[in-house]
């Protein structure tokens, strides 16, 4: 349901340029408890593969760990980035 137009009006005080900003930082900030709840799992599924391997398992994780880090890099940088608008 979209937000009535006197609702909105404190989020375009400052310009478009600050609602932008908000909407990216708000989906950052979901994308990093993502990556937090994902990597809580992987911890999990490595510690019973520990206790029993499998080596096509094991290699599974190893690329997915491989692809979070990736993420979780790029998350990382374009939260300075916003930081950095921000703040000028």
């Amino acid at each position: 349901m979209l937000a009535k137009e006197n609702e909105l009006g404190p989020y375009f005080a400052n310009g478009t340029a600050e609602v932008v900003v908000r909407l990216i930082e708000e989906v950052l900030s979901s994308f990093v408890e993502m990556l937090a709840d994902i990597e809580v799992g992987i911890d999990e599924i490595e510690n019973s593969v520990l206790k029993e391997p499998r080596k096509d398992v094991v290699e599974k994780i190893f690329r997915v760990n491989k692809t979070l880090i990736y993420f979780h890099k790029a998350v990382a940088t374009n939260s300075h980035i916003l930081l950095k608008i921000k703040g000028s």
